[in-house]
């Protein structure tokens, strides 16, 4: 409890939780950005609870990211003191090196510490397996958090096997609630003839096999477009289309904000996302949220969320013919691509950023409660 707290109750004064999150800045590209933003919404106007994001990360060129690390630790240094919980949001690899700084800077201020894993869990299984020093390390900085917090059940599993004192909690990534009012039943009217692909160009995301099984079947759909939208190696996806012969039918729109990506969900017909390693896709569950029939991985989190062939369809990471015939089965079946989109929509309500918020909130207030009371000055 902070100083200010304390002082609160011996007045009489119901106290509230002071947060601080650090994680990337609002206009970063990536899941986290959008995890944190929708919560934070959330917690807009709540009596119970104040949260402070701390940008600990944002786009642009080196000496844009650098001068906002330094002024994430400066805000840090101020507001640290005066927080009950800080929640830190990290990948694996460089990101948990980064965050681990701010943690040393809680440890030190005595602030309870919240650790949110957003990495995929075969990345989150190798970075633990790179030597004796690193796993030392990583062990002593997850030793120091109240609460390790992953993305799904499957992911937990992992977890719980690689770090055996470590105490987890399963907390998924929100759905936008707004999306699921947009209609009362997922419907194919309107929709164009296109495939929509949302997240990095890497190849973890498997779009180049997007690629690969879009073509296979361009002869058979000739009026079917396929349309990226995200960062990453655009002139490598764009070589590839062109020497598969379908450059005139691919689109690439780069990274793009919300109210685009909702203008591509609003016409896209299937979502696609061949990933081979994956946390809980944020992309994935806006599809599915929206009523567009999913196909992907059983990678990470997914399964904990997809059944195939009844609220998605799942591919074996990889298996391009699989990718193929799920397309071909979409396409040739307005009827199937709504039945399965109903489904998805159906599947993820549960997700919405209310009920996930409430997951957050509880989690600060059982910490504030088991952790010791800092001196108030």
């Amino acid at each position: 409890m902070s100083p200010m707290n304390a002082q609160k109750e011996e007045h009489g004064v119901k106290p509230f939780v002071r947060i601080a999150i650090v994680a990337p800045g609002i206009g970063t590209e990536g899941g986290i950005t959008t995890v944190v933003s929708r919560i934070t919404e959330e917690f807009a106007g709540d009596e119970d609870i104040e949260v402070i994001w701390i940008a600990s990360h944002r786009s642009g060129t080196m000496a844009v990211k650098v001068i906002q690390a330094l002024s994430a630790f400066l805000q840090c240094c101020f507001y640290f003191p005066v927080v009950d919980v800080v929640h830190i949001h990290s990948s694996a690899y460089r990101s948990f090196f980064r965050k681990s700084i701010y943690l040393w800077l809680a440890r030190l201020l005595r602030c309870s510490i919240i650790w949110h894993f957003h990495a995929p869990d075969k990345d989150f299984n190798d970075f633990l397996s790179h030597g004796k020093f690193l796993r030392a390390y990583v062990d002593t900085v997850l030793g120091c958090c109240k609460t390790i917090v992953v993305l799904s059940k499957s992911w937990l599993k992992i977890a719980e096997e690689l770090i055996p004192n470590g105490n987890f909690k399963v907390i998924y990534n929100p759905i936008p609630a707004d999306w699921l009012k947009k209609s009362a039943e997922p419907s194919m009217v309107g929709k164009t003839q296109t495939v929509f692909y949302l997240g990095h160009l890497i190849p973890r995301k498997g779009y180049d096999d997007l690629i690969h099984a879009f073509a296979k079947c361009h002869d058979q759909f000739k009026d079917w477009k396929l349309v990226f939208a995200g960062s990453g190696e655009l002139e490598q996806a764009q070589f590839l289309a062109e020497k598969c012969g379908i450059a005139k039918n691919v689109e690439f729109l780069g990274w793009i904000q919300e109210p685009q990506i909702i203008e591509q969900f609003d016409k896209a017909s299937i979502f696609v996302l061949p990933s081979y390693q994956e946390g809980l896709p944020m992309s994935m569950l806006e599809a599915m949220a929206v009523g567009i029939p999913v196909i992907t991985t059983p990678v990470g989190g997914v399964p904990d969320v997809i059944i195939s062939g009844t609220n998605g369809i799942l591919v074996d990471p990889g298996d391009i013919d699989a990718i193929t015939d799920a397309l071909v089965m979409l396409m040739e079946s307005p009827e199937i691509c709504s039945t399965i989109g109903r489904e998805g929509r159906h599947s993820v309500r549960k997700l919405v950023p209310k009920v996930i918020a409430e997951q957050w909130k509880s989690l600060y207030f059982d910490t504030v409660n088991t952790m010791p009371m800092k001196q108030a000055s």
